[in-house]
């Protein structure tokens, strides 16, 4: 009888603990994450510098690549001084939506990553 009842403890804590797991595994793909961009000039024609920084109480990650100029909808990198920018960036695992400045087609500002509910 002593075994039975350990048994079925044992199947209770780990059903538990499967749905505590798949619960968390679901709140962190639904997420959103916020960090910083940063922009800068590229040595390739039609190409921009982009760099996302994000910080965690775990860590931190830095991703800097070359990207179209063209991705950046609404964003004209030729104007001259300083100009306020908003832009979205959509792929399938989700949105990137920025806000900051540019100053002379270089410049910072923050985003929030939305993940595709799918």
């Amino acid at each position: 009888m002593r075994m039975r009842r350990t048994l079925v403890y044992l199947v209770f804590a780990s059903c538990v603990l499967l749905i505590v797991v798949k619960n968390r595994a679901a709140e962190v793909r639904n997420e959103v994450r916020s960090g910083s961009w940063a922009i800068s000039k590229s040595d390739e024609p039609g190409k921009v510098e982009f760099a996302l920084m994000e910080h965690r109480r775990d860590g931190s990650s830095n991703h800097q690549s070359s990207w179209p100029a063209s991705v950046f909808q609404g964003v004209d990198f030729s104007k001259p001084g300083r100009q306020d920018v908003r832009f979205t960036i959509a792929r399938d695992a989700g949105k990137i939506d920025c806000e900051g400045y540019l100053n002379d087609g270089e410049g910072a500002g923050i985003f929030h990553f939305q993940p595709d509910a799918n």
